[in-house]
């Protein structure tokens, strides 16, 4: 993708692990969204990340913040 001009790819990240998983009805879906992160950088690609605001992860936003961080949001 890199090669091909692709600049920057987001992905959806709704929470903390349990809280994103709850909401995606996926478990382990945030695993695979954390994967795809550090990926997406390793490539070469700027990750980034939108995050539906919700009463489920409102109060987990600021460590949701640092951890995207830490996976080069």
């Amino acid at each position: 993708a890199a090669e091909a001009g692709v600049h920057s790819v987001s992905v959806s990240i709704d929470g903390l692990e349990e809280t994103h998983d709850g909401l995606r009805s996926v478990p382990g879906s945030w695993k695979g969204a954390m994967a795809a992160l550090d990926a997406i950088r390793e490539a070469g690609i700027i990750p980034t990340v939108n995050t539906q605001i919700n009463q489920a992860n409102r109060f987990e936003l600021e460590a949701l913040a640092e951890v995207l961080f830490d996976h080069g949001v």
